[in-house]
């Protein structure tokens, strides 16, 4: 992809993302918190490419990817008033129809388009399909990688400032007490996904995203980019702060220590 392409394609997500700008040409809350999570996830995507040696063109396709891979969150959220796919539609094929109809690609070569909107369209899988080709495994893992890389910042300042009560949508409206629920346990504890389905709670929530510091983070930059962060040991604080349950405990306690 050139950067001219991407450059246009910037410019084209831009002008769609006005239109959901308030009376006052502001964005509102949660509008506003996933154009700068974009924005987080395409610094990090670029850190990871960086360290794995993308050349040009691929840097700029992975940049665009990352850029373009929630813009069904926009419309997701001005329809339903939520983020949770199960209660409204899944926010990557969103994506791509908004892609498609938008003529945001337009220009782009035909083999980057159909990367790009499989790149989108896959993101928020549990898994990617095992057939891929390398190079959209490579794309895909990128965009994957980074989302998850902001999202647990995106959670830890929630939390941290209080936004949780105000704008439960971040955490899916999950209920902020009960402890965790047995089918969860037993998936993170068996190094297995976690079905969506199962989880109901806050502490839930949080090991959804334990999950994914266990295995679920492709490139070796993201899982440094994680530990430097300290992403584990903000999720346990978070969890044993309010789930009193020894089983927890003895979980994170292997964990850190580099047990499966």
């Amino acid at each position: 992809m050139t950067h001219e392409h991407m450059l246009a394609v910037r410019g084209r997500f831009n002008r769609y993302l006005a239109r959901y700008r308030g009376a006052d040409g502001a964005f509102p809350a949660m509008h506003a918190l996933k154009r700068r999570h974009t924005a987080h996830v395409v610094a990090d995507a670029a850190r990871v490419m960086s360290a794995e040696g993308w050349d040009a063109p691929r840097m700029a396709l992975g940049r665009t990817a990352a850029l373009l891979h929630d813009i069904g969150r926009f419309s997701q959220f001005a329809e339903f008033r939520t983020f949770q796919d199960g209660l409204s539609v899944d926010h990557a094929e969103r994506g791509c129809e908004v892609l498609s109809r938008e003529g945001i690609l337009d220009g782009v070569d035909e083999e980057d388009r159909r990367m790009l909107l499989d790149a989108v369209r896959l993101h928020n899988r549990l898994a990617l399909p095992a057939d891929l080709a390398p190079a959209l495994a490579e794309l895909a893992h990128l965009v994957r990688d980074a989302d998850k890389l902001d999202i647990f910042r995106v959670f830890e300042e929630a939390v941290a400032q209080r936004q949780l009560e105000a704008n439960p949508e971040i955490a899916w409206n999950m209920r902020m007490e009960g402890g965790v629920s047995a089918a969860v346990l037993a998936a993170l504890d068996a190094g297995r996904s976690i079905d969506y389905r199962d989880v109901t709670t806050f502490c839930d929530f949080v090991l959804v995203q334990v999950s994914w510091l266990t295995g679920q983070l492709h490139y070796a930059e993201s899982r440094r980019l994680a530990r430097e962060r300290r992403a584990l040991e903000t999720r346990e604080r978070m969890v044993l702060a309010r789930c009193d349950d020894p089983r927890l405990a003895a979980l994170f306690a292997r964990l850190k220590s580099g047990g499966t």
